[in-house]
C-alpha cells in the first residue's frame, strides 16, 4: 500500500508540474525561466519523485505516516466526527492552486 500511495503521489505531482510548465510555455516564456518558475512555484522536493524503493528510510516513514493518518481520517469521517466539507475548507488553498494550473 505504501508503494502505491507514493507512486500515486508522484503521478499527481507530475501531472501538476507538466500542466504548469505547459501553461507557461503557451505564454511564450523561455525554457530556463519556466524551470526557475517551476522551482519557485512548488514547495515539494522534486528529488522525491522516484520509485518507493529508492527513497530513504526517513522518507518511507513519512509515507507510512501519511497512510496511517489517512486511515484515521477515514475512520473519523465514517463515524461522522469529521465532515468532508470541513476538510474542503482546510485544503481550499491547495484546491485553488490546482484549479489555477488547469
Amino acid at each position: 500500500m505504501r508503494k502505491k500511495v507514493h507512486d500515486e503521489w508522484c503521478s499527481r505531482k507530475e501531472i501538476i508540474i507538466t500542466a504548469y510548465m505547459n501553461k507557461l510555455e503557451q505564454q511564450g516564456i523561455d525554457e530556463n525561466e519556466i524551470l526557475k518558475k517551476k522551482d519557485e512555484k512548488f514547495g515539494w522536493d522534486i528529488s522525491l519523485m522516484v520509485s518507493y524503493d529508492e527513497l530513504s528510510e526517513e522518507e518511507k516513514q513519512k509515507d507510512r505516516d501519511q497512510v496511517i493518518q489517512a486511515l484515521k481520517l477515514n475512520k473519523e469521517i465514517s463515524k461522522g466526527s469529521i465532515k468532508i466539507e470541513d476538510l474542503s475548507k482546510k485544503y481550499e488553498k491547495q484546491i485553488n492552486e490546482l484549479k489555477e494550473i488547469s
